[in-house]
C-alpha cells in the first residue's frame, strides 16, 4: 500500500493536466478514457461516451451521497464491476490490482471503492498506454484531463515512488 504524506498532498492539489470547465466535444473520439471520481464519470458518460475504466465511490467531495438519478446512471456504467477497499490517503494493493486488471480486460470496467478513490489517478496514469485520456475532478474548479505520454507517466511514477509503502 502507498500512503500520502503532507508534502505530496500539497503538490497534488495542483492539476496534473489541463483544467476544463466542461467536457470538450473531442473527448468522445479518444481511443481509451479512464475516469476517477463520480462527478467526472457522470460528466464523461452524459457529455461524451462511456468511460473504458471508471473509478467511483458513490460520493461527491468525499462525503456527500449521490442523488438517486446519478447513482442509477453510474451503476449502469461498466460491463465488468470490481469492488475494492481503499483507505483515505492511500493506494491499496486491491485498488492497484483492479486498475491493472481493468487495463488488460476487454470491455468497460467500473471499479467501486469502499473508502476513497482520490489518489487512483496516479496508478491509472502510471499504467495507461500513450494517448489515454484520464479525467478527474478538481474540486470547485472543474475537470482535469490528462493525455498520457511518457513525460506524464514518469511524473505519476515519481509521485508514487515518493509515497511511503506500508
Amino acid at each position: 500500500m502507498f500512503k500520502l504524506d503532507s508534502q505530496l498532498d500539497k503538490e497534488l492539489k495542483h492539476p496534473l493536466g489541463k483544467l476544463y470547465s466542461s467536457i470538450p466535444s473531442n473527448l468522445k473520439s479518444s481511443d481509451l478514457i479512464a475516469t476517477v471520481g463520480d462527478i467526472s464519470t457522470l460528466n464523461v458518460f452524459t457529455n461524451s461516451r462511456e468511460p473504458d475504466i471508471s473509478i467511483v465511490d458513490y460520493k461527491t467531495k468525499r462525503s456527500n451521497a449521490l442523488n438517486e438519478a446519478d447513482l442509477k446512471i453510474i451503476k449502469s456504467i461498466g460491463s465488468t464491476t470490481v469492488n475494492v477497499v481503499n483507505l483515505p490517503g492511500t493506494i491499496s494493493q486491491d485498488l492497484w490490482n483492479a486498475i491493472e486488471k481493468a487495463f488488460n480486460t476487454e470491455g468497460t470496467t467500473r471499479i467501486i471503492v469502499d473508502g476513497e478513490e482520490d489518489l487512483a489517478t496516479l496508478p491509472v496514469v502510471a499504467m495507461a498506454p500513450d494517448n489515454t485520456k484520464v479525467v478527474y475532478g478538481q474540486p470547485n474548479e472543474g475537470i482535469v484531463i490528462i493525455t498520457v505520454n511518457s513525460t506524464v507517466r514518469k511524473r505519476a511514477k515519481n509521485f508514487l515512488n515518493r509515497m511511503r509503502e506500508t
